[in-house]
């Protein structure tokens, strides 16, 4: 959902404002759903069956619970489908999500020895497991690293300063991230009344002595603004943040922090830099 999690938004929005042709396929009608000429029903984790495979290399299968509702369709009927209607229907044969893990399997030598049969057992598979007679490899590295002479390769690297720093104009340093209650841009947790019970809405954190500095009261709504956009949220006034410091949740399409956020990119990862811009917080007088 980029128009709520890629940062400055504005420049987003601008982008996907300018493109000829937009096909979104998704669950929920997003944010950036919203912009798509074509909007392609998916379905969600309950509605179908597969595989996943976790970040300590865990792939586990998925059982559907229940049926997708009205047309929607699973990932990759769809891109079957929509293969097949541009002429490509022998690229995608597949009549079933395990056909399609089978040539990941033949093709991947880390899951050569992974089928849902394997996979049906209680004991989740752990890549690398190159043959059906191999039990998995839960810890990827004992005693060693994978390198030729079995040590690790550590580099120094100097200090940078984010792409923007604080000045007179915009003199707080802003991050974002998550809270608890929610994911990313809350596509599906702020559909459920239960966690939007818990956090209705975004807030800013500001540490009490810029608090007072700026006059402004805990649960007051404030202007927070960068050289990309403008937002008004609620002000969290909290001694758990640092002075010259703010945070901002990114889940909440009222309130975007990625309004405020930079698009300047780490030169080697190409990840913007979310966690540090600069900006302003005014208190907010009635006309």
């Amino acid at each position: 959902n980029p128009m709520l999690s890629d940062p400055d938004l504005n420049h987003a929005e601008h982008a996907l404002k300018n493109l000829e042709f937009l096909v979104v396929q998704d669950i929920f009608l997003t944010e950036t759903a919203q912009h798509a000429d074509v909007v392609l029903p998916a379905t969600c984790y309950a509605e179908k069956e597969g595989t996943q495979t976790s970040t300590e290399r865990r792939v586990q299968m998925w059982r559907k619970a229940q049926d997708p509702p009205g047309e929607a369709k699973v990932d990759w009927q769809i891109l079957c489908e929509v293969a097949a209607a541009m002429g490509y229907a022998d690229q995608f044969p597949y009549q079933s999500a395990e056909e399609i893990f089978n040539e990941i399997a033949a093709v991947t030598p880390s899951y050569h020895g992974m089928n849902y049969e394997r996979l049906s057992r209680p004991e989740a598979l752990h890549w690398p497991c190159p043959s059906e007679d191999h039990p998995g490899t839960p810890i990827l590295h004992i005693g060693k690293c994978s390198h030729p002479d079995g040590m690790g390769v550590m580099h120094p690297i100097e200090w940078k300063p984010p792409a923007e720093v604080p000045d007179a104009e915009y003199p707080y340093i802003l991050t974002t991230g998550r809270c608890i209650w929610h994911w990313h841009t809350g596509s599906m947790t702020r559909r459920s009344a239960t966690l939007d019970n818990e956090v209705p809405t975004g807030w800013i954190e500001i540490n009490p002595e810029d608090a007072k500095a700026l006059g402004i009261q805990d649960k007051e709504m404030v202007r927070a603004a960068s050289r990309r956009g403008e937002v008004t949220v609620e002000a969290k006034v909290t001694d758990e943040i640092k002075k010259g410091v703010m945070f901002m949740p990114f889940h909440f399409a009222e309130c975007a922090a990625n309004k405020l956020t930079n698009n300047a990119l780490d030169p080697i990862a190409k990840i913007p830099e979310f966690k540090a811009c600069a900006v302003k917080v005014e208190k907010i007088t009635e006309a």
